[in-house]
């Protein structure tokens, strides 16, 4: 195999689809224009109603709207740096029979390593079952600066999963000023199981 060279990617294009592409540029520098720097995303109530309205996945949606966001987030960086310490969250909400614990932050350097535990209380839920938590779900900062949240890991069985966040920069040690959300996130493609999708927002009040 010679390493220069490129195969070439199957690709179709026409000016059909290039005139509706003008437009969805043009739409979504009106909307920068008009959002500047801060956050404008429809309720999920909206995305639902637009999902039925357009024949489209809610999520698929959802992550539309993330994307073209104006906010500057800032970089992930490669490493995470040096262990300095650990801080305690320990944040609950139940909602719908589903637990979500924020349970504590690992802090290095240069990122914090934010652990998320989500438990089914479901009478019928245990390790055995052919059901199983699909956490559609990503972490949403809001603090006095911007964060960078990337979703790590995810795994567990059938009544628990375990998330863990990566968040740029790290976190203060002082959590008062900090708050935590569960936003709906992109699908992630996985074997077909029967699934409990949470993809509702979770606010640690």
């Amino acid at each position: 195999m010679v390493w220069s060279e490129l195969r070439a990617i199957p690709n179709e294009y026409n000016d059909q689809i290039k005139l509706i592409d003008e437009k969805l540029l043009s739409l979504i520098k009106e909307r920068k224009a008009l959002t500047g720097n801060r956050r404008f995303f429809p309720p999920w109530e909206q995305v639902q109603a637009w999902g039925e309205q357009f024949q489209m996945a809610d999520l698929q949606i959802s992550y539309f709207f993330q994307n073209i966001q104006e906010r500057t987030r800032p970089v992930m960086p490669d490493s995470t740096g040096d262990l300095k310490g650990v801080v305690s969250i320990m944040k609950k909400v139940t909602k719908d029979h589903i637990d979500y614990i924020l349970t504590h932050a690992m802090q290095h350097e240069l990122v914090s390593v934010v652990y998320l535990e989500i438990n089914n209380r479901r009478e019928n839920a245990d390790s055995s079952s052919h059901t199983r938590i699909k956490a559609n779900l990503t972490l949403e900062i809001i603090g006095d600066q911007d964060y960078a949240v990337r979703r790590s890991s995810m795994g567990g069985n059938g009544a628990q999963t375990t998330m863990t966040f990566h968040i740029a920069p790290a976190l203060p040690d002082d959590l008062k000023t900090v708050e935590f959300s569960l936003i709906p996130a992109q699908v992630f493609p996985e074997t077909s199981v029967e699934e409990i999708i949470l993809d509702q927002q979770i606010d640690f009040i």
